[in-house]
Order: C-alpha cells, then sequence, then structure tokens
C-alpha cells in the first residue's frame, strides 16, 4: 500500500497492535497531499497525520 492508492472519502481502519495501548477504529481519509494523508477517526482525532512510515497502522475497510 502506497500514499497515492488513497483518495479523499476512502473508509479505513486504523489500528495499533502494540500490547500496551492497542486499538482498532474505523475511519474516513479527510486529506491527501504528496507526502501524507490526514484522517478523520471520531473516537480518537479529527487530524491523524498519516506518511509513508506509518501506513502499517491502517488498512482499506471492506465494502460490504
Amino acid at each position: 500500500m502506497r500514499l497515492s492508492d488513497f483518495k479523499v472519502g476512502d473508509k479505513v481502519i486504523y489500528f495499533s497492535d502494540n500490547p500496551i495501548d492497542s486499538f482498532l477504529e474505523k475511519g474516513t481519509v479527510k486529506e491527501v497531499f504528496g507526502d501524507h494523508i490526514i484522517l478523520d477517526v471520531p473516537k480518537i482525532s479529527d487530524h491523524i497525520w498519516i506518511d509513508e512510515d506509518c501506513l502499517e497502522m491502517i488498512e482499506f475497510v471492506e465494502e460490504e
């Protein structure tokens, strides 16, 4: 997965499997830039900066 795969409005899952503070929350891609994207994850923040180094923390939501 690369930053160029995302577009505004994409539904994603934002997660961490860190044993100290693990979480899994649904969110939406709010903005797309050349070097990062901004996520809106209502239970966490409306401005989460994701760059190439953090892409392992998000996945596309499967369409139902």
